[in-house]
């Protein structure tokens, strides 16, 4: 059935795939066949051939049994011509198990099967058999030229590359692997194209190397690289034998030609003379039997080398000055050698990017001093790399540009107690936690890692883990987290907050991010608040809208900017309520988020000290769910310009806010009242003192009925709309039966305290407050006196029912400027 092309030496050839891809790309273009269809075959099961094929001729067949596909697929033929090109069949093929007769094919379909098997053309029913031929009578200039136009090809067809992987770039890529004629893993291959500046310019690592994983598969695809076993790949012998020498030759001209020098798998016992060394960019000795690096004369003068490989080999030593004149060299592959130090020259390796040490089973020590100077370093590989002699404290600090580091180990590391990458402000992959089993502190603050470092729950002696400044940690999956250090320091935004610097070394775990959703997944039943939560800070803020509300030098608060003449009284009167208190071990900030947030119920549900400031979208902390509040000790409120009640009751049978003593409300704008709605008789229970403070469209308190039977302290403040703290007269001694301290300031509306008395009333302090001319007092304790101080003309323009009651007033004249 079909045409069979016999691919040429058992590797698919590029001027026939070439032919063929040119041949499919007429077939879709003329419109002669109905379904024309690439299929390659590889190590495919049936299932997936019948996918591939289901896929071309748009029906689905993944999820039927083979038979039923079989069907679908001969059915769906009858529609239509079929050209179907079968690449890289190794074995012969049961056609009819596709879904594909001949006798029942519509007339002018036709089936192309490229393989490199004799049997596969011997055993099918062919008409055709093409053998290529044509590699072997090209030159090497042509076989070149043909390269570069198929690598060109390559280019286009990339995707997601918006042009950053041109054909020159292609074909650096490819030239790059005849380095290694004993072909390449996968991943170092891609290490070294990334790190030789090759594939750049997508951002994250990961795109970096989806970029070069595509440019791998269409190379294959291509047959411009073969695979091999054990996830490697090479260029095929017939291709890297034609075109080495015009592809390393530079006097045959081309911006693609390259100085390579490659003696790879030799069995060398000796390097290369010093002349063969100077003028090249690329070297490559791995895998032969080179135990020192000795020359005649002083080390070779390579100031144009990017890459040197000496991998594989049981290299003992390197001379000191070694690395003295290859100031260009970019990646540097020690791995597999039995050296058991690093040169004082490493130093000068200025642009080195790369550097290997994996499986270096005699290293006496790692020279952290001499790493850190290579400013340019990308990736350092330390897997398996035995450091017999390591300093307890080890700190890859500040290497700015480092974005790979893979120090782990199967045997472990077990000399290491403190490990700081912080300042490196490039890393996303780190690898290394497994085998660190005495690790006390690990410092990951400046990073870009993404992921949480869920593995710490193999390091059983760490005490203390920093994230700060780790913008780039944004999801979380707590379900996932097993276990965590006693003290966890992590900030989104910044290095410290003056809050971390309290719970620090205090067995505390101190989390501040950006945005709520990073707590989803921590609900209110997770193990970790009894197992790890039991002494927390969480912050939340906005990261841009932190350092703006850090850097806004005109406050919206009319009391607080520079031109109002009383600010530094009023700076004085508030500090002492402003400072979040030091006496609760579970807190939760919430700062400048954008919109209505969710995310925090497993906190709040946890939390004993909350507060909320610069949101403008929350209309109510109802709306957070009171239900999750039943903790809660401390509240404070600030700058929360949509809010319109603090909290609404949903009935007498709802009780909320039970555990609550303190709340401190602050320049909430549009606060018309605090409680609104009817609520349970055990809400507020606790509660002992309320702190409003320029809430400047706040009218009244309280809604009728409500109690406060523990309340002692109330002050109000700046409130310039206020006129009464109840919707409708209620009295004071059924709504305050234990009120000894009363603030009022600043009021100018204020007409009414309440009705009744106030039984236990000390301390009244009156400023600002002329339209309040009737006080809730009475003379129920002989013993007691309550002490009034205010403005003499105020005091004087007070009415009294009882005459008696203001004699038994202490009064003290307060001067308008004092606090």
């Amino acid at each position: 059935m079909g045409v069979v092309v016999r691919e040429e030496n058992g590797v698919v050839g590029i001027m026939m795939a070439r032919l063929l891809r040119r041949v499919m790309e007429e077939a879709k273009e003329s419109h002669l066949f109905e379904f024309p269809i690439w299929v390659t075959v590889g190590e495919s099961s049936t299932g997936e051939l019948q996918r591939k094929i289901g896929e071309g001729l748009g029906i689905r067949v993944g999820s039927r049994r083979e038979e039923d596909a079989e069907i679908r697929i001969k059915a769906a033929l009858e529609d239509g011509k079929i050209f179907l090109i079968l690449n890289e069949v190794h074995e012969p093929l049961v056609l009819g198990k596709l879904g594909i007769y001949e006798d029942q094919l519509v007339l002018g379909s036709k089936v192309v099967i490229v393989t490199p098997v004799q049997q596969v053309c011997s055993v099918m029913e062919t008409h055709r058999i093409i053998e290529e031929e044509g590699w072997e009578s090209l030159s090497e200039e042509d076989a070149w030229d043909l390269l570069v136009q198929e690598a060109i090809d390559v280019a286009a067809n990339l995707p997601g590359t918006q042009g950053r992987i041109t054909g020159e770039v292609v074909m650096e890529c490819w030239v790059y692997c005849l380095l290694f004629p004993h072909a390449a893993y996968k991943d170092e291959l891609i290490a070294y194209w990334i790190t030789e500046g090759f594939i750049s310019g997508f951002g994250w690592v990961k795109h970096h190397v989806v970029a070069a994983e595509n440019l791998l598969d269409e190379l294959k695809e291509r047959c411009m690289l073969q695979e091999e076993d054990n996830n490697r790949t090479r260029i095929p012998n017939r291709i890297a034998s034609k075109i080495f020498a015009a592809a390393t030759d530079p006097g045959r001209g081309g911006s693609n030609r390259h100085r390579i020098l490659a003696r790879c798998e030799l069995g060398l016992k000796q390097p290369p003379e010093i002349a063969e060394w100077e003028d090249k960019e690329r070297i490559s000795l791995c895998r032969n039997q080179i135990e020192r690096l000795s020359f005649a004369t002083t080390p070779p003068k390579c100031s144009r080398l990017t890459t040197l490989l000496l991998d594989h080999n049981p290299l003992r030593e390197i001379p000191d000055l070694f690395f003295e004149h290859m100031k260009s060299l970019r990646v540097l592959d020690l791995s597999v050698t039995n050296i058991t130090s690093l040169p004082s020259s490493l130093s000068c390796l200025c642009n080195l990017r790369m550097l290997s040490l994996q499986f270096c089973p005699y290293l006496e020590t790692l020279p952290l001093p001499l790493i850190q100077a290579l400013t340019e370093l990308q990736y350092l590989d330390l897997y398996e790399a035995t450091i017999k002699r390591v300093t307890s404290k080890v700190s890859f600090e500040n290497m700015p540009n480092l974005h790979v580091l893979d120090i782990s180990t199967k045997t472990g590391r077990r000399g290491i107690t403190q490990l700081s990458l912080r300042g490196c402000g490039s890393l996303e992959l780190f690898f290394g936690l497994y085998g660190l089993e005495n690790l006390e502190v690990l410092d990951l603050s400046g990073t870009k890692i993404k992921e949480f470092p869920r593995r710490i729950a193999e390091l059983k002696r760490l005490r203390r883990l920093d994230l700060l400044d780790t913008k780039y940690l944004t999801t979380v999956d707590w379900n996932a987290i097993r276990w965590l250090p006693k003290e966890l320091n992590w900030n989104q935004c910044c290095f410290d907050l003056p809050r971390q610097s309290q719970i620090r070394g205090s067995d505390g775990h101190c989390i501040s991010v950006s945005d709520t959703n990073i707590f989803k997944t921590l609900d209110a039943n997770s193990h970790l608040w009894e197992g790890y939560f039991q002494k927390f800070y969480f912050y939340v803020c906005a990261c841009e809208e932190w350092r703006e509300d850090n850097e806004r030098q005109d406050s919206d608060d009319p009391f607080e900017r520079d031109q109002f003449y009383y600010s530094d009284i009023f700076a004085k009167a508030k500090i002492k309520h402003r400072d979040p208190s030091t006496s609760y071990s579970k807190c939760l900030e919430v700062h400048a988020t954008k919109g209505v947030f969710d995310g925090i119920g497993g906190i709040l549900f946890n939390t004993e000290f909350f507060s909320l400031q610069n949101n403008h979208f929350i209309i109510t902390l109802s709306d957070l769910g009171v239900e999750n509040m039943g903790k809660l000790i401390e509240c404070r409120i600030e700058k929360c310009h949509q809010m319109e009640s603090f909290i609404v009751g949903k009935g007498r049978n709802v009780n909320v806010l039970q555990c609550l003593r303190k709340l401190w409300v602050y320049h909430v704008t549009k606060l018309t009242t605090l409680c609104k709605g009817i609520f349970g008789q055990k809400s507020f229970t606790l509660l002992n003192h309320i702190y409003l403070e320029s809430c400047q469209g706040l009218v009244n308190l309280f809604s009728l009925g409500i109690c406060f039977e523990k309340l002692q302290i109330l002050e109000l403040k700046f409130c310039r709309r206020l006129e009464t703290l109840f919707q409708e007269d209620q009295a004071g001694q059924d709504a305050f039966p234990l009120l000894h301290t009363l603030w009022l300031w600043e009021l100018p509306k204020l007409k009414s305290i309440c009705n009744g008395y106030l039984p236990t009333l000390e301390k009244l302090r009156v400023k600002g407050c002329p339209k309040l001319r009737k006080l809730p007092l009475h003379v129920g304790n002989p013993n007691t006196t309550p002490e009034v101080s205010g403005e003499t003309n105020w005091w004087n323009n007070l009415v009294w029912e009882d005459m008696g009651i203001k004699n038994h007033i202490r009064f003290q004249d307060q001067d308008p400027f004092s606090l």
